[in-house]
């Protein structure tokens, strides 16, 4: 008799041995019991996508097949770069942007005329109408499945207002932006080396708690950063506004 094939048992499913005879070829069949019922005390999850949506699911102790699926709260799923980028624009309580696996391009993190609070600082120049658009984003998580690449992300603080006119001399848009990062993560983000930094923060841009947790930077070609942070000396605008430098704490790679 030949070596036998073997065909695992699951827990609820039976698996099988066959062994063949080298002379004839004839095949004798053994049933082998499944295990029984499923285990979860190890309390063994995994992320998975539905339909779209967020979910945890519990993972067998014994044989490793997925059980019962619990909905993730306050998750957005993206699978391109319109939909991540929607995702960042429109973040109020998403507390989850998870990236299926896939390739996106540079993303901005960026403030809104309907998102932003707007803070007069007084007075008008150029047309404009003195105003400091304001963007906080708080309490968010950026998550990668295996196979989730990226560009990179742009802080688009100082200059961008969307669809605002642009001084004709000093390229400055009409409205001073300031961007706040409070308790963000980026996780198991794997980053193409297409920008020089996966994240860079200059000035106007606030932070207090941000995290890199697992991510790569495929930098073969350059000395490619995750993070990279300015310390220019504060300047003043085409407004007059006076021009923060980066102010940051709690970070960690």
């Amino acid at each position: 008799m030949g070596e036998p094939v073997v065909v695992d048992a699951t827990c609820t499913t039976d698996g099988s041995r066959t062994t063949a005879c080298k002379i004839c070829g004839y095949k004798v069949v053994e049933t082998i019991p499944a295990n029984g019922t499923h285990v979860y005390d190890g309390g063994k999850t995994e992320l998975v996508v539905d339909n779209g949506a967020l979910y945890t699911q519990k993972i067998c102790d014994n044989c490793g097949e997925g059980g019962e699926k619990t909905a993730v709260e306050n998750a957005k799923v993206v699978t391109n770069t319109a939909e991540a980028q929607a995702a960042l624009d429109a973040h109020d309580s998403t507390t989850l942007i998870y990236f299926a696996a896939g390739n996106y391009e540079t993303l901005y993190i960026r403030t809104d005329d309907n998102l932003s609070t707007k803070l007069p600082y007084g007075g008008t120049w150029a047309g404009g109408d003195g105003t400091l658009l304001y963007r906080e984003i708080e309490n968010l998580t950026l998550l990668g499945a295996d196979g989730a690449i990226l560009d990179g992300f742009k802080v688009e603080a100082l200059t961008y207002t969307p669809g605002g006119n642009v001084h004709s001399t000093s390229q400055i848009d009409y409205m001073i932006a300031a961007i706040s990062l409070k308790n963000v993560t980026f996780k198991n983000l794997e980053f193409t080396g297409a920008l020089e930094n996966a994240l860079s923060l200059t000035n106007n841009v606030a932070v207090d708690g941000l995290v890199f947790d697992g991510c790569t930077m495929n930098d073969a070609d350059k000395d490619s950063r995750l993070l990279y942070v300015a310390v220019n000396k504060s300047d003043v605008s085409a407004s007059g506004e006076v021009v923060m430098p980066a102010a940051c704490k709690n970070i960690t790679i």
